[in-house]
């Protein structure tokens, strides 16, 4: 999953996971979409990330 993609980051991260995209997936450096949000400070993005994981449980 894409932290940021411009402007529309968070629509395009919310289709991403609506289409399956794990905020839990690890990258080749084993870093994933939710670690990242939380370093770069992303909250609203955090948020969204911790909401879907919790619904999915």
């Amino acid at each position: 999953m894409i932290l940021r993609t411009g402007i529309n980051y968070m629509e395009t991260a919310t289709q991403l996971m609506d289409a399956g995209a794990s905020p839990l997936a690890v990258n080749q450096a084993g870093v994933t979409p939710l670690s990242l949000a939380r370093k770069y400070k992303v909250t609203e993005l955090v948020r969204v990330m911790e909401d879907r994981l919790r619904r999915h449980k």
